[in-house]
């Protein structure tokens, strides 16, 4: 279990070899052509938008509450492209003109602008900082919702904005060690949370077989669980009276059983066995029956815990 990671990136841009504001080797240029000088700024703008760009490939074998994640996140790209685009407008005015725009040889006009690599984290940053502190706030509470977005959120959404980040080489090393460990956390807890036995009612779902199974998690002090199962068991209880038969005495039967699904390998099993009394009478003996229902007393019941074991959590 583990997720390979290929990250891929480039700076197409060019590097300014001459004065501007930015730090030495700091700034990213854009070269636009157009018939107007808003055009060519346009153009400009767009050239140094494409050279802040990430190839993200992301395959991820995880176990959490909602399955085991198996698939190539494709959407991270194609996150990464629409985070590029909308947080470049949104942050257009860092962008300054490197010098007055000329014309070209064939009377077009040419603009030539910069953006400094800090100024143009700044709005990745703020989104993966908003985006980590949901993180956290998973955390506080982890439950089918959290182990649900998790993924997506943590390779889609939160390694997109990364890749830009350590492509422009802003990358905020501390908040980046924080949100993985949110991440690590978040992970352990979901892949908790699937395991254990889950118990499934339906309709037909008799109130004897409900009695059965509270009796039985008690007396083998065993937690069933409400929800999804996803790497733990589910099982169908029924409890069935079989009725009363008269020989030397009465004696009446209640039949029991356990219907197992594997929720990782949807594996079958059947745990079957019998609540047997006998009484001088018909009455006496349905009661007994009851009241060992009621405790779950039955031959099988040391062997019905110890084929449960494996799906016990730890």
């Amino acid at each position: 279990m583990g997720k390979k990671l290929f990250l891929a990136f480039s700076l197409t841009a060019s590097i300014a070899a001459f004065a501007t504001h930015c730090p030495a080797g700091e700034a990213i240029i854009g070269k636009g052509i157009g018939k107007s000088n808003t055009e060519a700024d346009n153009a400009a703008d767009i050239q140094i938008a494409n050279s802040i760009n990430s190839s993200l490939s992301v395959e991820s074998r995880d176990f959490f509450s909602q399955a085991e994640v198996n698939r190539v996140l494709t959407d991270s790209a194609n996150f990464s492209e629409t985070a590029i685009g909308k947080s470049f407008l949104e942050n257009r005015e860092a962008v300054k003109p490197l010098k007055a725009p000329y014309k070209d040889e064939h009377g077009n006009i040419v603009s030539e602008r910069y953006i400094c690599k800090s100024d143009a984290a700044k709005p990745y940053l703020k989104t993966l900082r908003q985006i980590a502190s949901e993180l956290e706030t998973f955390t506080q509470k982890i439950n089918e919702d959290a182990c649900r977005n998790i993924n997506d959120l943590y390779h889609s959404r939160i390694k997109g904005l990364e890749g830009i980040l350590e492509n422009l080489g802003q990358m905020d090393k501390a908040m980046q060690r924080r949100y993985d460990s949110y991440y690590e956390k978040i992970k352990k807890e979901c892949g908790k949370a699937g395991n254990g036995i889950f118990l499934k009612f339906d309709r037909e779902t008799s109130e004897l077989s409900r009695e059965f199974a509270k009796a039985f998690a008690g007396r083998g002090k065993i937690s069933f669980k409400d929800g999804k199962c996803t790497g733990g068991l589910e099982m169908l209880v029924e409890a069935k009276e079989q009725g009363c038969q008269r020989k030397l005495t009465y004696t009446c039967i209640i039949n029991i059983s356990f219907k197992g699904t594997d929720c990782r390998t949807n594996k079958n099993f059947v745990l079957s066995g019998i609540i047997k009394a006998f009484a001088s009478s018909e009455n006496a003996a349905r009661q007994q029956t009851r009241a060992k229902l009621a405790n779950a007393d039955f031959l099988e019941f040391n062997d019905w815990v110890e084929k449960l074991k494996p799906w016990m959590e730890k």
